[in-house]
């Protein structure tokens, strides 16, 4: 056996330095006597069979174009079972007295021959006792399609079953340098372009952080956060997909195809590493989606308790997302059973429970902001909302395309058709969607000269019904009869210009002024008589509002209220 695998590491020491192309291994198993793979026409495109020392029998390969499977195989009618026939695909003694092929094809695919374009070739390799030295096939291939090789053990009496009698690999020689599959090529591009994509948004968010360092709220540095680690994703993709290109690695046992442990331990760690990274990058999405969603930092300075749920639901769903990428990678899912449910239920339920209660949360805020009439906070709340049914939407109508797509072309045909935008499918559609929704949500939260309005306190109402809900101005006829005169003259208007003025930081208008009272509530006259005053408690915020009803009366001071004579002139 030692002396195999140095045979092997020989073989593919010279291979690595002619050619680099997509291996797939070969072996007398079940599974292991096909490879199909994507190729890219182009100059010296082709697809080599290569035969190890140490292989024992005799075996017919075969190598063509998916689209020419109905070629292999005939129908033999006088196999019919429960009303149905079945094809014969190799040319034994039985298939020749049955008519379905002649001397010479004896141990050959049968090939139906009736049409002129066929571009279906085979050869038999006879390797004795035991074979001494390499052995190869070449198949030139001139257009672009997917493509197949097929091993088929030819036994005889004096052949035992069931044991393993050839090695080898298949080379599929594209148009392009890398030892990637057509099909998983175009990742290469797709994860450096998002990882420059990713470096372009910190950088223009770095230099808004910068420009606006005396008003980042915390919602903004979480922001930062995601940005970061988003591109140390990006770019650990990138070096897996660039890794995989440079190397040989059977995908099926995620290992060296020349026996390399390093290179073995390497690829492995940069599966899993991607694995975890991935799973952690959705966990940290739904956890700041979450409890920005309950108003933290911006509605409320902290969520109580319920924090601790929030990071116990996180917890889960990063674990179930490791075992979700991983399991499903290191365990095939024709073999897996019970443990399709384990790695897939688990997840969908921590997923569905973080899409329900961000939106929960998010109506719960909004509305809370609708009645305290925080119309520049609220109207963040609901665009980030439209953000969110917009993906779910966008994810939804994907996921059910997808299925329309492979129900129409059956699971078999899908994966021969899509191999050339399989990538974009399963891949690029759902990072693409990702990194604008991303952007979208940081665009709306971004550094600006107003953040102070997203930090922990209420601005002004706006608008009339707000106003008179923020100002508890004593009415007309109310027990407070030293003012009733002059709240006779007070209009709407009034309270909505200086309601403007605060939340804008604009000047005062000139009928009124604002000014602060000391610790012991002293009174200020205004020098003018005419000028409208209000006096607000020293510690208190310029937007909360000071009630003068009856019940205050002990507590507050009353001040008296006069309006300027321009007043009068403009009723």
């Amino acid at each position: 056996m030692t002396r195999y695998w140095a045979s092997v590491a020989v073989i593919f020491a010279a291979l690595m330095h002619v050619c680099h192309a997509y291996m797939a291994m070969l072996e007398d198993s079940k599974e292991m006597r096909q490879a199909c793979s994507g190729m890219w026409a182009g100059t010296n495109t082709s697809v080599e069979v290569v035969f190890y020392p140490n292989s024992t029998g005799r075996v017919t390969t075969i190598i063509y174009e998916a689209e020419e499977i109905d070629l292999i195989g005939k129908y033999d009618v006088a196999q019919e079972k429960y009303g149905h026939y079945f094809k014969t695909y190799i040319c034994t003694s039985l298939a020749m007295q049955h008519g379905l092929c002649t001397q010479d094809q004896l141990g050959y695919y049968i090939v139906d021959n009736s049409t002129t374009v066929n571009t279906i070739q085979q050869k038999q390799f006879d390797f004795g006792e035991k074979l001494t030295e390499p052995q190869s096939m070449t198949y030139p291939v001139t257009s672009t399609g997917f493509y197949c090789v097929g091993v088929m053990p030819l036994t005889t009496s004096t052949t035992a079953k069931n044991t393993e009698r050839f090695h080898g690999h298949v080379e599929y020689h594209n148009r392009f340098d890398g030892q990637l599959a057509a099909a998983q090529h175009p990742k290469l591009y797709l994860y450096f372009l998002l990882m420059v994509l990713y470096m372009a948004m910190g950088g223009a968010w770095l230099f808004a952080c910068f420009k606006y360092r005396d008003q980042i709220v915390t919602v903004q540095h979480f922001i930062s956060g995601v940005i970061a680690f988003l591109v140390i994703e990006m770019l650990c993709e990138w070096m897996f997909y660039r890794y995989y290109n440079l190397h040989a690695i059977d995908l099926m046992k995620f290992e060296a195809m020349d026996g390399s442990a390093g290179v073995t331990a390497t690829a492995r760690t940069l599966l899993v590493l991607s694995s975890v990274l991935e799973a952690m990058r959705d966990s940290l999405s739904f956890f700041l989606l979450l409890i920005v969603s309950m108003g933290y930092g911006v509605v409320r300075p902290t969520i109580g308790r319920a924090i601790i749920k929030v990071y116990i639901l996180t917890a889960f769903h990063f674990v179930f997302g490791v075992m979700y990428s991983v399991g499903l990678i290191l365990v095939l899912l024709e073999d897996a059973g019970a443990w399709v449910v384990l790695f897939i239920f688990p997840l969908a339920f921590t997923l569905t429970a973080f899409y329900m209660w961000i939106m929960f949360s998010l109506k719960a805020t909004i509305q809370d902001l609708t009645e305290r009439h925080q119309t520049f906070k609220c109207a963040m709340f609901k665009r980030l909302q439209a953000i969110l049914m917009g993906t779910i939407i966008t994810i939804a109508v994907y996921f059910f395309a997808l299925v329309i797509l492979v129900s129409l072309n059956g699971t078999g045909d899908f994966a021969d058709d899509s191999w050339k935008y399989r990538w974009f499918i399963l891949d690029g559609f759902l990072s693409m969607v990702y990194f604008v929704v991303f952007a979208l949500i940081a665009w709306q939260w971004r550094p600006t000269g107003h953040n102070m309005r997203l930090a922990m306190s209420d601005e002004l109402a706006t608008d009339e019904e707000a106003a008179g809900a923020t100002y508890d101005v004593p009415t007309i006829d109310s027990d407070h009869e030293e003012i009733d005169a002059d709240a006779e003259e007070v209009e709407s208007v009034h309270l909505q210009q200086l309601s403007h003025a605060q939340a804008h930081g604009d000047d005062l208008p000139s009928y009124a002024s604002v000014s602060a009272l000391a610790d012991e509530h002293e009174t200020t006259t205004s020098k003018d008589p005419d000028a409208l005053v209000f006096d607000l408690d020293d510690n208190a915020s310029m937007k909360k509002h000071a009630s003068f009803d009856e019940h205050d009366a002990e507590d507050f001071e009353m001040e008296r209220l006069t309006l300027d004579d321009d007043d009068d002139r403009t009723k």
